[in-house]
């Protein structure tokens, strides 16, 4: 480090129970001294962490979230924007791509070559053919410890009998002792240590009295119970979630159940036994977790539902995107575009749903094909992409283009099925807008096929004010007060309450995004939080 070189290591060197900045300044604090005890300059160091991050273009949902909410590709990109900012001068990247995804790893891409633009030098090694000139100045691909031979490509090595145009790996080290030794470092738990001083030292000042007054004001903590941080869709919840309920005064406390309906329950029992003011679920198994919800409720805890509709028993509230009408929303789209092609709603239309065990493609299809009757002009063409795997679609689209080449728009159910929809019309020598396009949920990826011309609509499911919705009626939930039906403003969207079997229940609406509209910050997928404080329901 004092010469300048840092390593990424694999398994990534933060501490995921702490928030993005204080692993940004892990071992470089910023300290005043009042009384001569030491205290955290939070203010600044958040700043100084926000600029680095917003100068390097890397997207975090926020810098006060805990790393261990975060994403892979998100948690190496707080790694390598912290070597920039510290004034690196050469990064070691230990197989920076072997957890990430196809989408995650392009990402990563991008970064290297952003961290290149600095004029800092990088090297790592990889496992995968393709990676290599596509960002460091050195790749370095081993074979499980072996290093694969360094005479180029396109020559045999003199210790290494591989042909390695073909993109072989040299075979497995015979002996523990051609193994990689450990790179265990113990000096690597000072800055712990130090961190651990410093917060007992910041105790000792609020004990005094002296503690900001904001902490004074939290009404109380609400669990949240995310199903999993494997997409931009629920990393951003976690964001959205901290932030609106902060509004209102509450603290949020994140579980990860990494899509194990097990973990979940378990999560669900130990949180009981806290006692907190509320948990916010979000469910990986809507039957499974039914026992959990009733015993929370008997213990006196009230449970919100956010994103995933539990209709089998009773909650306190749920926060749900219309998906019938996120249907309407998408026949309308298919409407106009189809007009604007064929002079007249008439044409082929081929319908990609998600899992059809899924109620939220069941809704979509619902609204869909409910607002597309009228039209009998229009022949539907409705296929599933069971579990929802990209990799089906793609492949529903590539046969469909086969038996139905006339097929003149191409509804797909979630953005992340688009990609692969894009890669099968690709392979057919298709390009931008030979085939309109349209998908929902609103993610990033989906933005950018819109700015990218494959995509001509995405109808965005509205997480933000989804969000903002569970803040809004935090107060009446926790306290266990009245909610009133009717129509409420969210975020500006006219939203819908009412009082089911299930209990309140409220309704928000998505909108379209297009080209003329997808750089707006409203879009969750453009992955900007509002700033509007949330204010409580009276």
């Amino acid at each position: 480090k004092a010469a300048g070189i840092e390593t990424v290591y694999q398994d990534l060197s933060l501490c995921t129970n702490v928030d993005v900045v204080a692993n940004f300044f892990m071992g470089r604090e910023i300290v005043k001294k009042y009384f001569g005890i030491p205290v955290l300059q939070e203010a600044a160091m958040f700043e100084a962490t926000q600029k680095a991050i917003e100068n390097a273009g890397t997207k975090i949902p926020s810098l006060r979230v805990n790393v261990e909410n975060l994403s892979g590709g998100q948690r190496q990109a707080i790694e390598l924007n912290r070597f920039v900012h510290w004034g690196g001068k050469l990064v070691l990247l230990d197989e920076p791509f072997a957890a990430l995804g196809v989408e995650q790893t392009r990402r990563g891409l991008e970064m290297i070559k952003r961290i290149a633009g600095h004029r800092r030098r990088h090297h790592h090694p990889y496992h995968g053919a393709g990676f290599p000139g596509s960002g460091p100045h050195r790749g370095h691909p081993p074979g499980q410890g072996c290093r694969r031979c360094r005479a180029g490509e396109d020559q045999p090595g003199r210790n290494c009998p591989h042909d390695h145009r073909r993109g072989l790996q040299c075979p497995s080290p015979r002996n523990e002792a051609e193994r990689p030794m450990s790179t265990a470092n113990p000096k690597r738990s000072r800055p712990m240590n130090r961190m651990r001083r410093i917060l007992v030292a910041s105790i000792a000042f609020a004990a005094m009295g002296l503690a900001p007054p904001a902490f004074a004001e939290m009404k109380g903590k609400i669990y949240y119970m995310v199903p999993t941080l494997l997409d931009e869709f629920q990393t951003e919840s976690v964001s959205a979630l901290t932030k609106f309920l902060g509004d209102v005064g509450y603290e949020v406390v994140t579980l990860n159940a990494d899509n194990k309906t097990d973990l979940q329950q378990s999560q669900m029992n130990d949180t009981i036994l806290l006692k907190p003011s509320a948990i916010v679920l979000a469910a990986v198994d809507f039957n499974a977790l039914q026992p959990s919800i009733e015993k929370a409720r008997a213990a006196g805890i009230p449970v919100m539902e956010f994103d995933r509709q539990i209709t089998a028993t009773m909650s306190d509230f749920t926060s749900v995107a219309g998906t019938v009408e996120i249907g309407y929303v998408a026949a309308g789209e298919a409407q106009r575009l189809l007009t604007e092609k064929k002079g007249g709603v008439k044409g082929k239309i081929l319908q990609v749903l998600g899992d059809p065990a899924d109620p939220y493609s069941l809704d979509i299809q619902k609204g869909f094909e409910e607002k597309m009757k009228a039209f009998p002009d229009v022949q539907i063409i409705s296929l599933p992409a069971m579990a929802w795997e990209a990799s089906n679609a793609g492949t529903i689209v590539s046969d469909q283009m086969v038996a139905n080449p006339d097929i003149d728009l191409i509804f797909l159910h979630a953005a992340h099925l688009s990609v692969a929809a894009v890669a099968a019309l690709e392979a057919k020598g298709k390009k931008p807008g030979d085939v309109m396009m349209m998908s929902s949920n609103g993610a990033p990826v989906g933005l950018d096929l819109i700015r990218k011309g494959w995509l001509n609509v995405e109808v965005e499911q509205p997480l933000y004010a989804q969000a903002a919705a569970v803040a809004m009626f935090a107060d009446k939930v926790v306290n266990k007060q009245e909610i009133k039906p009717g129509m409420y403003k969210v975020l500006g969207l006219d939203s819908t309450v009412t009082i089911e079997k299930w209990g309140a229940n409220i309704k928000i609406p998505g909108a379209a995004i297009t080209k003329a509209n997808v750089d707006e910050a409203r879009f969750w997928g453009n992955l900007k939080a509002p700033t509007d404080k949330i204010m409580p329901v009276e």
